[in-house]
């Protein structure tokens, strides 16, 4: 019975090979996210091997931030060349241990929608023990959008409204000197009729 091989994985497979791919993930500095996706190499992996690959990247002002790990899975026929378990994505702070999110599984992405963080340094972390008989790949992509959360600049005053602050504030003294002295001595004087 002769093998079929479906192109687009095997072409999927040529290019992994072909960029040279380490056999290990490896720690990545995105740089700055912008609303550009940045789409991030992928790795192959030997079969059995746990990895935890670390993708760093920094905000100059507070954003959403978005990010897929896909898993790529590619079956031959009944066997499974490339696969990971136990596959996930995380985000984390600058220096933290504590994730601030952990993605959601859907098939074979794990995605971070929209998280809101401040201006500052993070990182996504992707994890999992290769299964395939060929090891594993996945593609994380990641962007950020300028957050509409972000607290307004404070304003500063015109010094026109500044003058107009100071003269309300002269007359509303003025009337509340005058209501302290009392009754002027005009009005209480009566002309005679």
């Amino acid at each position: 019975m002769p093998l079929h091989i479906h192109p687009l994985p095997l072409a999927l497979a040529i290019a992994l090979f072909a960029t040279g791919f380490s056999p290990l993930a490896s720690a990545s500095d995105l740089g700055e996210l912008g609303t550009t996706p940045t789409l991030q190499e992928l790795h192959i992996a030997a079969p059995d091997v746990t990895f935890s690959s670390s993708y760093f990247f920094s905000l100059s002002l507070a954003s959403t931030v978005s990010a897929q790990a896909t898993n790529l899975v590619w079956l031959v026929g009944p066997q499974t060349v490339l696969d990971i378990s136990g596959f996930g994505l995380s985000l984390y702070g600058d220096g933290n241990s504590t994730p601030l999110a952990m993605a959601t599984p859907t098939g074979n992405d794990f995605r971070l929608d929209e998280v809101f963080l401040h201006a500052g340094n993070y990182r996504f972390d992707v994890h999992g023990l290769t299964s395939g008989t060929g090891g594993g790949a996945y593609a994380l992509a990641a962007m950020a959008t300028l957050s509409a959360l972000e607290p307004p600049m404070p304003s500063v005053a015109e010094p026109s409204t500044l003058a107009l602050l100071g003269c309300g504030s002269l007359i509303v003294a003025a009337l509340a000197r005058r209501r302290r002295a009392g009754p002027s001595t005009a009005s209480a004087v009566r002309s005679p009729t």
